[in-house]
C-alpha cells in the first residue's frame, strides 16, 4: 500500500509542474494557509515527462533515481531497479515492436483517412536514448510527434495533430547485471491524440531531472489553455476536435495485454489480435468533453469538514502560486471525489475550463476480486471503461452482489465553463466470457439493463445502448447530467434446465462438455454463482475450463496444474 501511495504522490507532483514551477509532492499543508483550492485536470501523464531511463539502488527515498544515458549506462549497470519511460515512434519495419502502427480519422461517410508523420515536437529531449533490440526497447526521444490528417481541420485551424503513446516499465535486477538480460514489458500504457495550435512566448521543452521528475517551466497560455507539448519558445496549445469525426490509433506490442483499459473516449471500437511476433491492438472512438477545476478561495470560506480533511497532517500533492495553494490529487482517487463534493459551494458546480480529449490508459490494479479473477483467467483484453466525467473509478466496475449489478462511480461539475449543463457519457465494453465468469452464466444469451442513478438514488434520464456481438458485450449511456451519479449495469439470463453430461466415450473429445449449472435468477443465487471456482481440464490436445462450486473434470479428462 505504501508503494501505491508513493506513486500517486509522484503523479500528483508531475501534474503540478504543468502549471507552476513552485510545486511539491507529498507536502503537509499548513493550516494557516490563507487561500486553498483544487487543481484537477486530465492528460498529466502525457504532458509532464519525456522519454528517460532511470536507475537506483538506494531505497531510502522514492525519489533516489539517477538518469541513465542508455540502458547500458554505468549508472544503470550498478542499479538494482530501472525505471524506463518510453514514447513510441511509428513502426518502420515489419519486425518492429512497441511502436505505433497507424493513426487515422473516419468521417460520417465512414471513409478512413490515414495520417502521415510530419515531425517530432519537441524535436529532442534531455532523456533521449538509443534502442536495444535485444530488450524489445526501441529508440525513444522527446514525447509525441505531429501527424497530418488531410482535410480533417480542427478548431485550431489546421489538419495537424499531436500523437503520444507512452509506456512505463520497471526492471529489477542484480547490481552489476546488464539490463540487456531483460526484455521490456508493457506495464503502463497511456495514449492520446490532440488537436493543437502553436502559441509563441516564454516556453521551453520539459526537462527531466534526477530524482524521477521534470522541470516543465510555463505550461499554460495566458488565457489558461494547457500545452500538450512545448519546445523552446513554443506551446502546442490544446484545441477542440472537428465534429462528426472518429479517431483511431493502432499499436504493435511485444507482448499480449491482459486486463482492462480506461479512458477519455466515447463509443469505442477495440480490436486485438496476435501477429507473427507481436500483439496488435487498435482503438477507434469519438473524443469527449472533460472539465478542469483550477481555483483558489479564502480558506475561511471552505466547509469545515473539508478544512479538517485537508489540515489533518495528511500529505497532498500541491501547486502553489500567488493565488494560493491548490491541491493536486489523482482523478481516480476516492478522496478526490470527497473533496469535489465539499468544494461545490466554492466553485459553484462550474468547471474552470472544458476541453476535448481523446486518451486511453491501461489499468494497473483491481478493486474487485471476482472481476480480477475472471479477467486474468482468459489471458486477453477483458474490458474497457470510458467516461467524460472529471473524476471516476479508473478500474472496472465493482460487482454489487446485493443488486446483482456492476457499479461505477463518476463525479464532475454540473456545468461546463461556458455555463451550459455538462452532458455525461459512459461506455462499458466487456468480453462476454468475462461477464459469464463474473455472474456464473451459461453460454445462453445475456440480457442487460443500464441505468444512471443520482446522488439521491433516483434514476436520471439517459440514453442507453446495449448490444452483444462478436464476443463483446457493449453498454453505453449518454445524455445524463452530473454532479455525482452512479452508473449501474445489471446482467441476467433466462433460467435453463440442466442437461445430463454426454458420455465422453461416445462423444468426440473436442465437443465433450460438463453439465451446465442452472442460471442464477435471484440475489442469493447470484452470490452463490459468483463464488464458483474454475479449473482447467485436458484430454490429449483438447483443453476446457469447468466452472462450478466444486468443479471436477469429466471422465477421461485430467485436471491441469
Amino acid at each position: 500500500m505504501k508503494r501505491i501511495r508513493t506513486f500517486a504522490l509522484i503523479t500528483a507532483f508531475l501534474a503540478a509542474t504543468l502549471f507552476s514551477p513552485s510545486a511539491e509532492a507529498g507536502r503537509v499543508i499548513d493550516p494557516s494557509t490563507q487561500k486553498i483550492g483544487l487543481l484537477f485536470t486530465e492528460n498529466m501523464e502525457l504532458t509532464s515527462m519525456t522519454s528517460v531511463i532511470y536507475g537506483r539502488s538506494d531505497y531510502s527515498s522514492s525519489l533516489n533515481y539517477k538518469m541513465c544515458k542508455s540502458a547500458t549506462d554505468p549508472i544503470c549497470d550498478a542499479a538494482t531497479e530501472m525505471m524506463i519511460i518510453q514514447f513510441f515512434a511509428l513502426c518502420e519495419k515489419a519486425s518492429d515492436v512497441n511502436c505505433i502502427e497507424e493513426v487515422w480519422a473516419r468521417g460520417a461517410d465512414n471513409k478512413k483517412i490515414s495520417a502521415t508523420y510530419q515531425r517530432h515536437l519537441p524535436n529532442s529531449g534531455l532523456g533521449d536514448f538509443a534502442g536495444e533490440p535485444k530488450m524489445n526497447l526501441p529508440a525513444s526521444k522527446g514525447t509525441g510527434f505531429v501527424v497530418k490528417i488531410p482535410g480533417v481541420t480542427h478548431k485550431g485551424g489546421t489538419d495537424e495533430y499531436l500523437v503520444a503513446l507512452r509506456n512505463q516499465t520497471t526492471i529489477f535486477k542484480k547490481a552489476g547485471e546488464s539490463a540487456t538480460n531483460h526484455t521490456i514489458g508493457v506495464q503502463g500504457l497511456v495514449g492520446g491524440i490532440s488537436p493543437f495550435e502553436i502559441v509563441r512566448g516564454e516556453y521551453r521543452s520539459v526537462k527531466v531531472v534526477d530524482g524521477y521528475g521534470s522541470d516543465g517551466g510555463v505550461r499554460v497560455t495566458p488565457n489558461g489553455d494547457s500545452c500538450f507539448a512545448t519546445d523552446d519558445g513554443i506551446c502546442a496549445a490544446t484545441r477542440d476536435f472537428p465534429s462528426e469525426y472518429r479517431f483511431g490509433l493502432s499499436m504493435r506490442l511485444s507482448e499480449r495485454i491482459n486486463g482492462w483499459f480506461h479512458g477519455r473516449i466515447a463509443n469505442p471500437t477495440i480490436t486485438s489480435a496476435a501477429g507473427p511476433s507481436s500483439w496488435n491492438i487498435s482503438f477507434e472512438a469519438k473524443p469527449v468533453r472533460v472539465a478542469t477545476l483550477d481555483f483558489t478561495v479564502p480558506t475561511a470560506e471552505v466547509d469545515k469538514v473539508a478544512r479538517d480533511m485537508i489540515f489533518n497532517g495528511e500529505e497532498w500533492g500541491v501547486s502553489g502560486n500567488s493565488e494560493g495553494t491548490r491541491i493536486v490529487a489523482g482523478l481516480d482517487e476516492e478522496r478526490s471525489q470527497t473533496l469535489l463534493k465539499l468544494f461545490v459551494p466554492n466553485f459553484k458546480d462550474k468547471a474552470t475550463r472544458t476541453n476535448e480529449y481523446w486518451t486511453f490508459k491501461t489499468l494497473s490494479g483491481f478493486r474487485d476480486d471476482s472481476i480480477y479473477r475472471c479477467s486474468k483467467d482468459f489471458g486477453a483484453l477483458a474490458g474497457v471503461v470510458t467516461t467524460n466525467s472529471l473524476l471516476y473509478s479508473a478500474g472496472p466496475p465493482s460487482f454489487n452482489a446485493a443488486e446483482s449489478s456492476l457499479d461505477y462511480k463518476v463525479s464532475s461539475p454540473h456545468f461546463e465553463a461556458s455555463g451550459q449543463e455538462a452532458i455525461g457519457s459512459y461506455d462499458l465494453l466487456l468480453r462476454s466470457d468475462v461477464a459469464r465468469c463474473i455472474y456464473g452464466f451459461t453460454e445462453a444469451p445475456i440480457k442487460a439493463t443500464l441505468e444512471v442513478l443520482g446522488a439521491d438514488g433516483t434514476t436520471k434520464v439517459a440514453t442507453t445502448v446495449i448490444n452483444e456481438k462478436d464476443g463483446w458485450l457493449t453498454m453505453s449511456a449518454s445524455g445524463f447530467g452530473f454532479s455525482a451519479p452512479l452508473v449501474r449495469a445489471k446482467l441476467s439470463q433466462e433460467k435453463v434446465e440442466s442437461k445430463p453430461t454426454p458420455t465422453p466415450t461416445s462423444t468426440p473429445a473436442a465437443t465433450a462438455t460438463p453439465s451446465p449449472s442452472p442460471t442464477p435468477t435471484s440475489t442469493k443465487a447470484v452470490i452463490a454463482a459468483n463464488s464458483k471456482k474454475t479449473i482447467t481440464c485436458s484430454r490429449g490436445a483438447s483443453v476446457k475450463k469447468v466452472v462450478a462450486v466444486n468443479p471436477k473434470c469429466p471422465k477421461g479428462w485430467k485436471k491441469r496444474a
